[in-house]
């Protein structure tokens, strides 16, 4: 029991609702499906989504605009933590006129809760619905992130273009779950600590 995480609930929490992707490779590969934690500062992705993905270059979005700005357009771009906050990564990706960020987490924590500290994100009064829709930011885990990202570089392998990303699909999968501890049998209230089973 200690081993397992301990979250804080909000009601914009991720806890809330299961986000999976699954990739789907054109060289044979099997699907392999992932969970994923939207950040608590994004839209949802909407159910269903399919899209492209694409490596940011620098993967560690320590250098914006991302030199691989150009070829953004219409994907999702997958970044690694480290070098800069999720919410500059949100903008760079928008900046870009990408779908969405997937963020590969570089330390075995999970889950693990992507917020905005500094208010980078927030989107300019007026253009909320606009913006909010154009892009979201989710979390793999380490160990899915890197099999995610073996696979990126197996598709870049066979084509050394931009276009190596369109080898690499994934569809993402939207649920309610539960907003009542099964245990308890009471709802879930702003500021609970939660352990996730």
């Amino acid at each position: 029991i200690a081993r397992l995480p301990l979250s804080q609930l909000h009601t914009t929490s991720s806890m809330l609702m299961s986000v999976s992707i699954t990739l789907e490779s054109s060289d044979g590969q099997p699907p392999f499906a992932m969970e994923c934690i939207p950040g608590a500062f994004s839209p949802v992705p909407p159910e269903g989504f399919q899209f492209q993905l694409l490596q940011a270059d620098p993967l560690l979005a320590d250098t914006l605009p991302l030199r691989n700005q150009e070829a953004c357009r219409g994907k999702v771009l997958v970044t690694q933590r480290g070098k800069q906050t999720f919410g500059a990564m949100l903008v760079a990706a928008r900046a870009a006129g990408a779908l969405g960020v997937l963020v590969v987490n570089s330390v075995p924590r999970w889950p693990y809760l992507m917020r905005d500290g500094k208010g980078e994100a927030k989107l300019e009064e007026g253009k909320e619905e606009e913006q909010s829709a154009a892009c979201f930011i989710v979390m793999v885990s380490q160990a899915h992130g890197e099999e995610l990202l073996r696979r990126l570089a197996a598709a870049a392998a066979v084509d050394t273009t931009a276009a190596a990303a369109a080898a690499l699909t994934g569809r993402l999968a939207v649920s309610q779950v539960e907003k009542e501890c099964l245990i308890c049998i009471s709802a879930f209230e702003e500021n609970d600590t939660i352990l996730r089973l």
